[in-house]
């Protein structure tokens, strides 16, 4: 099989489907010249590597390639087997040099019959059900809805005690009296593309905020820590239980906080906190050194 850079898969795949890279520019939302030095493989020109990465998967998506490759032959600089398609670059043509082995799809087609079968005797059932204990289930289906809007509102009413502090160069930011969950959401706060990541999270490795993608939302358990990382402090906007945390007065420097959920209210006692948080700081800091490691966080 012959081996091919990351670019030239991009390039010959997009020829084979006919494509313009205009029409892959509207649908992966990402800029002509960043599609060009994709192809080109000149990944200098990108604004980093995570948005490198992001601009591979995106553009893999649209021509329905697997992701997963590309980024494993980017990540290690390596070629990639990619015999099957054979582009005719002056005519604008592709021949397939090999051909796929017709699948049958009587198999599927009974699998979809039996499920249809299946699901209908299900629903037969359920609506016979149903039609039998009609007085009962509306009794039911409102007291649980009630019950569930009550629970809503009780956490919406919730109030924090948030605080935003500053100890051996690490920035704190504590949520106290938070009976469940916290939840954490970090917006764009103007039309400009950044990138945030959260520690334990689904954005542990980083995610980008664009006008398609403006804003992270997470639900984060209480008496925990969470490190956060950010792009441009001056970019982002966070809220904790819709309450918005007061940044702006942090150093511009500033792309990491931590974060410390508790269901304990925050003391009055300065005393107490400071000697706390000063027997505290040199080990937290190390451990934000090690966590923002293992997770790969990019400044």
């Amino acid at each position: 099989m012959r081996k091919v850079t990351i670019g030239e898969v991009l390039r010959r795949e997009r020829i084979h489907q006919g494509k313009k890279l205009s029409q892959i520019q509207k649908a992966a939302d990402i800029q002509v010249e960043y599609l060009e030095a994709l192809e080109n493989n000149d990944f200098d020109q990108l604004p980093s590597p995570f948005y490198a990465r992001s601009f591979i998967k995106k553009y893999a998506w649209e021509l329905g390639l697997d992701d997963k490759i590309l980024l494993a032959a980017y990540e290690n600089g390596s070629m990639v087997a990619y015999d099957e398609i054979e582009v005719d670059e002056e005519y604008g043509r592709t021949t397939r040099i090999e051909r796929r082995k017709i699948k049958s799809y009587l198999p599927v087609f009974y699998f979809v019959l039996i499920s249809l079968g299946i699901l209908g005797s299900v629903g037969y059932f359920v609506w016979n059900y149903s039609t039998n204990h009609v007085s009962e289930t509306p009794i039911t289906s409102s007291s649980t809805s009630q019950e569930e809007k009550v629970a809503d509102k009780e956490k919406q009413q919730e109030k924090l005690d948030i605080s935003v502090s500053t100890h051996a160069g690490v920035t704190y930011v504590t949520a106290a009296g938070a009976s469940e969950s916290v939840e954490l959401k970090i917006s764009r706060s103007q039309n400009t593309d950044t990138w945030v990541s959260v520690s334990e999270t689904a954005a542990a490795s980083g995610i980008a905020l664009t006008s398609t993608n403006p804003s992270f939302t997470e639900e984060l358990v209480t008496n925990y820590e969470f490190y956060i990382g950010l792009g441009d402090l001056s970019l982002v906007e966070m809220t904790l239980n819709g309450e918005k945390v007061s940044l702006e007065n942090l150093p511009v420097e500033t792309t990491t906080l931590v974060l410390r959920t508790s269901s304990t209210a925050i003391q009055n006692s300065s005393e107490d906190s400071s000697s706390e948080s000063s027997s505290t700081s040199d080990e937290v800091s190390t451990n934000t050194e090690s966590s923002l490691q293992d997770e790969g966080l990019e400044e």
